[in-house]
């Protein structure tokens, strides 16, 4: 009897939810008889498409809806175009339906009602030099499917959700009267003379994806008022014509990527972002101010199995002056072993000359860099060598209270090693060989080694590596340490906790430490200068994974740490 009772309960139960989600208010419409074919569909003002719910059932509506009624839906599978002057709200478009604002004079305008003004489940098309219009700026347009603007006003606030798409395309420009937020993916595809947005008095916000699809050089317009480009997701370059801003502010602190050019002009841009280029890989142009000023990172891609850029790896160009890379992290990543030894020139300055050098450089083992701040018109990255079969463990380099440096490595195997080569440098740049060190040659146990300077410069900071050399002369590097004096021992920084659920301890007790914290797809999300003392970093925001703690010292990589958020 109970088992039947519970039954019963949940039947009921189920019944009212479904009236409840189901229900319909007197005065709604949805559309009929006007099925998505070739010269079929329906008008708004014809009455035989639509149908309006007098409180017991549907009946054939005596008027086109409008902003005066309820709910109006168009429903899968039918499709309905806008081919008078229309005010209306809640307007529903299904998954399978088409609303289309496409007859040239006759407008679409939402009132403020309940909710999202227009939620668009299937297809929206503005066309035909119309405008998505509101009645006052607190108006909602949701993009759950697709929009296609190819002509025409947004006047209405829009958003494109997750998941939702909106295609730009055709010959025409766009006006952007409203904001607008991407949480999706938007498809810019221009004409061969024109197409760019005209922004006026509003900001383009992306969190989502942008995929440029070029035919002719484009991009923003300021029309009027004060306007703005904020990207924190990935504006994606796929074609070789060049985008450029002129003049509407671009604050970027998500990925720049691809091939062409990006030109950023006038005043109020801010780059904190990846610049990327390269379709694996490319070329990309940029003007110099996304680097100059800023403080971006550049992620660089070698593929081999040549030296042709654009072709085996990625390349920045420039054409300016000078290119000033002292805000700018550069990481170099080898995506294929067998890449060549040899130089690969990832940056070329066509107009002149980089100034400083980078605030950090992230090379794969066995590279080196090259290049003289304020003389150098390219920056070229060299591969010393074959990886040798020597599997690198830890590697320490810890200043002693007798002004010493006392050097510590391992490796976790070895095969035909025949020694290792401690080498000193005073400015980062250039190495001589202080001393060697036997291998133990054949082992697949870990082997301790250790090497001490007795001259240090206690005044400076000091750079160490390790050449490795197996028997048949080949060479290979570890990663560099940088040691710095301070009270006679190095500046450690310690993190805990790790697994971390809320905060992270920072107990930094060096100069000049800098902090990234990135995900496993290579995005910075946390970048910190820190100086001596203790400091808390909130990683609360952050979904449960892993993650990377790159630690910095005087521009230079100290370690990697994986932190486990919870």
């Amino acid at each position: 009897m109970k088992t039947i009772f519970t039954s019963l309960k949940l039947l009921l139960l189920t019944l009212i939810f479904s009236q409840t989600v189901f229900a319909q208010s007197v005065g709604d419409y949805r559309s009929v008889n006007a099925p998505v074919s070739p010269g079929l569909g329906g008008n708004w003002n014809d009455i035989t498409k639509w149908e309006t719910y007098n409180g017991t059932t549907w009946v054939a509506a005596a008027t086109a809806p409008t902003s005066a009624d309820g709910v109006i839906t168009i429903r899968n599978g039918d499709s309905i175009r806008v081919n008078v002057a229309v005010t209306a709200d809640q307007i529903v478009v299904e998954a399978g339906s088409h609303l289309a604002v496409n007859v040239a004079g006759n407008n679409l305008t939402l009132n403020d009602g309940a909710g999202d003004d227009l939620v668009v489940n299937g297809t929206l098309l503005l066309r035909g030099f119309n405008t998505l219009a509101s009645s006052s700026g607190t108006v909602t347009v949701l993009i759950n499917g697709t929009m296609d603007w190819f002509s025409g006003v947004i006047q209405a606030p829009t958003t494109i959700a997750a998941g939702g798409i909106l295609n730009l395309a055709l010959d025409f420009q766009k006006d952007l009267n409203a904001n607008l937020t991407n949480n999706g993916t938007i498809n810019w595809a221009t004409g061969a003379s024109t197409g760019g947005i005209f922004f006026n008095n509003v900001t383009l916000t992306n969190n989502g994806t942008i995929n440029e699809q070029f035919q002719s050089n484009r991009g923003f317009f300021p029309a009027s008022g004060t306007n703005s480009f904020v990207n924190t997701g990935t504006f994606n370059k796929t074609t070789t014509f060049s985008f450029s801003n002129n003049g509407v502010p671009v604050t970027n602190s998500g990925t720049l990527q691809g091939i062409g050019t990006i030109t950023l002009n006038g005043l109020g841009n801010t780059n904190t972002g990846i610049i990327r280029p390269g379709t694996s890989p490319g070329i990309l142009g940029l003007s110099a101010n996304l680097l100059t000023g800023q403080t971006p990172t550049v992620r660089i891609e070698i593929l081999g199995p040549g030296f042709v850029a654009g072709t085996d790896y990625d390349q920045l160009t420039f054409n300016a002056a000078t290119v000033d890379v002292s805000g700018t992290t550069l990481i170099v990543e080898e995506d294929d072993v067998n890449a060549l030894p040899g130089s690969y020139t990832i940056m070329n300055n066509a107009g002149g000359v980089f100034t400083s050098a980078f605030a950090s450089v992230l090379l794969p083992l066995n590279y080196s860099i090259t290049y003289v701040p304020g003389t150098s018109t390219s920056i070229v990255v060299n591969k010393l060598g074959s990886t040798l079969p020597a599997v690198w463990g830890d590697f320490n380099a810890l200043a002693k209270n007798n002004n010493r440096v006392n050097l510590n490595w391992s490796t976790l195997q070895e095969s035909n090693v025949s020694h290792y080569t401690v080498e000193y440098s005073a400015n980062g740049r250039d190495y001589t060989s202080i001393g060697t060190v036997a291998a133990t040659g054949n082992t697949t146990n870990v082997t301790n080694y250790s090497f001490v300077h007795s001259t240090p410069d206690v005044q400076k900071t000091n750079y160490y590596r390790i050449r490795q050399s197996d028997l048949d002369g080949k060479t290979a590097y570890s990663v560099i340490r940088p040691v710095r004096f301070s009270k006679g021992t190095v500046a450690p920084i310690l993190v805990t906790p790790n697994p971390v659920r809320d905060r992270l301890q920072l107990s930094v007790q060096a100069e000049n430490i800098r902090i990234m914290l990135v995900d496993l797809s290579g995005r910075t999300l946390k970048n910190m200068n820190l100086q001596p003392g203790n400091h808390e970093l909130s990683v609360t925001e952050l979904a449960p994974g892993m993650y990377h703690l790159v630690i910095f010292q005087d521009g230079l990589r100290l370690e990697t740490q994986k932190l486990i958020k919870q």
